[in-house]
Protein backbone atom coordinates (compact mmCIF):
# COMPACT_ATOMS: atom_id res chain seq x y z
CA UNK A 1 0.00 0.00 0.00
CA UNK A 2 1.33 3.40 -0.97
CA UNK A 3 1.90 6.02 1.73
CA UNK A 4 -0.93 8.60 1.79
CA UNK A 5 1.07 11.21 3.67
CA UNK A 6 2.28 14.35 1.94
CA UNK A 7 4.99 16.74 3.04
CA UNK A 8 3.62 19.54 5.18
CA UNK A 9 5.62 22.56 6.33
CA UNK A 10 4.24 25.00 8.85
CA UNK A 11 5.56 27.30 11.55
CA UNK A 12 3.99 28.07 14.92
CA UNK A 13 4.67 31.21 16.93
CA UNK A 14 2.93 32.72 19.90
CA UNK A 15 2.93 35.60 22.37
CA UNK A 16 4.16 38.26 19.98
CA UNK A 17 2.70 41.08 22.12
CA UNK A 18 3.00 43.84 19.50
CA UNK A 19 2.67 47.20 21.27
CA UNK A 20 1.35 50.52 19.98
CA UNK A 21 4.76 52.18 20.39
CA UNK A 22 8.03 50.99 18.88
CA UNK A 23 9.37 48.07 20.87
CA UNK A 24 11.67 45.06 20.79
CA UNK A 25 8.59 42.91 20.06
CA UNK A 26 8.30 44.58 16.62
CA UNK A 27 11.92 43.79 15.88
CA UNK A 28 11.55 40.18 17.05
CA UNK A 29 8.47 39.63 14.88
CA UNK A 30 10.15 41.18 11.86
CA UNK A 31 13.25 39.04 12.41
CA UNK A 32 11.23 35.84 12.88
CA UNK A 33 9.22 36.40 9.70
CA UNK A 34 12.30 37.38 7.69
CA UNK A 35 14.04 34.18 8.84
CA UNK A 36 11.03 32.11 7.82
CA UNK A 37 11.15 33.76 4.40
CA UNK A 38 14.88 33.16 4.13
CA UNK A 39 15.06 29.56 5.33
CA UNK A 40 11.62 28.06 4.73
CA UNK A 41 10.19 29.48 1.52
CA UNK A 42 7.75 26.63 1.01
CA UNK A 43 5.61 27.11 4.11
CA UNK A 44 2.10 25.77 3.82
CA UNK A 45 0.88 27.70 6.88
CA UNK A 46 1.83 30.11 9.62
CA UNK A 47 0.03 29.55 12.90
CA UNK A 48 0.01 32.26 15.55
CA UNK A 49 -1.51 30.88 18.73
CA UNK A 50 -2.56 34.06 20.46
CA UNK A 51 -1.36 37.24 22.10
CA UNK A 52 -0.68 38.81 18.74
CA UNK A 53 -1.15 42.18 20.43
CA UNK A 54 -0.19 43.29 23.90
CA UNK A 55 -3.59 44.74 24.73
CA UNK A 56 -5.92 44.16 21.79
CA UNK A 57 -5.91 47.76 20.61
CA UNK A 58 -6.57 48.84 17.04
CA UNK A 59 -3.18 50.51 16.68
CA UNK A 60 -1.42 47.29 17.73
CA UNK A 61 -3.29 45.26 15.09
CA UNK A 62 -2.37 47.84 12.45
CA UNK A 63 1.30 47.63 13.42
CA UNK A 64 1.23 43.82 13.41
CA UNK A 65 -0.38 43.80 9.96
CA UNK A 66 2.21 46.21 8.59
CA UNK A 67 5.02 43.86 9.66
CA UNK A 68 3.19 40.65 8.67
CA UNK A 69 2.20 41.96 5.23
CA UNK A 70 5.87 42.45 4.29
CA UNK A 71 6.25 38.65 4.36
CA UNK A 72 2.72 37.26 3.94
CA UNK A 73 3.22 35.95 0.40
CA UNK A 74 5.95 33.60 1.73
CA UNK A 75 4.10 32.34 4.79
CA UNK A 76 1.31 30.18 3.35
CA UNK A 77 -2.16 29.93 4.81
CA UNK A 78 -2.64 31.99 7.95
CA UNK A 79 -4.16 30.53 11.09
CA UNK A 80 -4.42 33.18 13.80
CA UNK A 81 -6.24 32.84 17.09
CA UNK A 82 -6.89 35.08 20.05
CA UNK A 83 -5.06 34.94 23.33
CA UNK A 84 -6.00 36.66 26.56
CA UNK A 85 -4.02 39.82 25.72
CA UNK A 86 -6.00 40.21 22.49
CA UNK A 87 -9.18 40.41 24.61
CA UNK A 88 -8.09 43.44 26.58
CA UNK A 89 -8.08 47.01 25.33
CA UNK A 90 -10.98 48.40 27.34
CA UNK A 91 -13.77 46.80 25.33
CA UNK A 92 -16.21 43.93 25.81
CA UNK A 93 -15.20 40.44 24.71
CA UNK A 94 -17.61 40.65 21.74
CA UNK A 95 -16.02 43.95 20.66
CA UNK A 96 -12.53 42.47 21.10
CA UNK A 97 -13.50 39.47 18.95
CA UNK A 98 -14.89 41.79 16.28
CA UNK A 99 -11.72 43.90 16.39
CA UNK A 100 -9.61 40.75 15.95
CA UNK A 101 -11.69 39.52 13.01
CA UNK A 102 -11.93 42.92 11.32
CA UNK A 103 -8.22 43.69 11.60
CA UNK A 104 -6.81 40.27 10.75
CA UNK A 105 -9.55 39.02 8.42
CA UNK A 106 -9.51 35.76 10.35
CA UNK A 107 -12.27 33.97 12.26
CA UNK A 108 -11.65 33.54 15.98
CA UNK A 109 -12.36 29.81 15.64
CA UNK A 110 -11.56 27.93 12.48
CA UNK A 111 -11.22 24.57 10.83
CA UNK A 112 -9.02 24.57 7.75
CA UNK A 113 -7.77 21.68 5.66
CA UNK A 114 -4.29 22.18 4.24
CA UNK A 115 -2.86 19.49 1.97
CA UNK A 116 -5.32 17.00 3.47
CA UNK A 117 -4.42 17.81 7.10
CA UNK A 118 -6.95 19.33 9.48
CA UNK A 119 -6.04 22.45 11.46
CA UNK A 120 -8.58 23.46 14.10
CA UNK A 121 -8.16 26.53 16.25
CA UNK A 122 -10.24 27.93 19.07
CA UNK A 123 -9.94 31.24 20.86
CA UNK A 124 -10.70 32.19 24.42
CA UNK A 125 -14.14 33.69 24.97
CA UNK A 126 -13.17 35.81 27.94
CA UNK A 127 -10.49 37.94 29.51
CA UNK A 128 -9.60 35.41 32.19
CA UNK A 129 -5.90 34.60 32.27
CA UNK A 130 -6.61 30.86 32.18
CA UNK A 131 -9.00 31.23 29.25
CA UNK A 132 -12.74 30.79 28.98
CA UNK A 133 -14.36 28.23 26.69
CA UNK A 134 -18.16 27.92 26.63
CA UNK A 135 -20.02 24.64 26.38
CA UNK A 136 -21.16 25.75 22.93
CA UNK A 137 -17.56 26.25 21.77
CA UNK A 138 -16.44 22.93 23.24
CA UNK A 139 -19.35 21.18 21.47
CA UNK A 140 -18.26 22.84 18.21
CA UNK A 141 -14.69 21.65 18.83
CA UNK A 142 -15.84 18.10 19.52
CA UNK A 143 -17.82 18.09 16.28
CA UNK A 144 -14.91 19.47 14.25
CA UNK A 145 -12.52 16.90 15.71
CA UNK A 146 -14.97 14.16 14.73
CA UNK A 147 -15.23 15.55 11.19
CA UNK A 148 -11.44 15.53 10.91
CA UNK A 149 -11.15 12.02 12.32
CA UNK A 150 -13.78 10.68 9.91
CA UNK A 151 -11.96 12.30 6.99
CA UNK A 152 -8.76 10.35 7.69
CA UNK A 153 -8.23 8.64 11.02
CA UNK A 154 -4.56 7.94 10.23
CA UNK A 155 -3.50 11.57 9.90
CA UNK A 156 -2.82 13.81 12.88
CA UNK A 157 -5.20 16.63 13.68
CA UNK A 158 -3.53 19.92 14.61
CA UNK A 159 -5.34 21.83 17.36
CA UNK A 160 -4.35 25.38 18.21
CA UNK A 161 -5.35 27.07 21.45
CA UNK A 162 -3.61 29.77 23.47
CA UNK A 163 -4.66 28.78 26.97
CA UNK A 164 -5.32 25.30 28.22
CA UNK A 165 -8.86 24.00 28.39
CA UNK A 166 -9.72 23.12 31.99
Amino acid sequence: MEDDFVELNFAVISDIHVKAHNSKEDEKLDLALSRLKEYQQNLDALIITGDITNSGREKEYKKFSKIYNKYSEFLGEKIFLMGNHDCWGGVSIKAAQKRFKDNLNEDINSHKVIKGYHFISISTEGKRLSGLFSKKLLAWLKNELEVARKDDSKKPIFLGVHQHIE
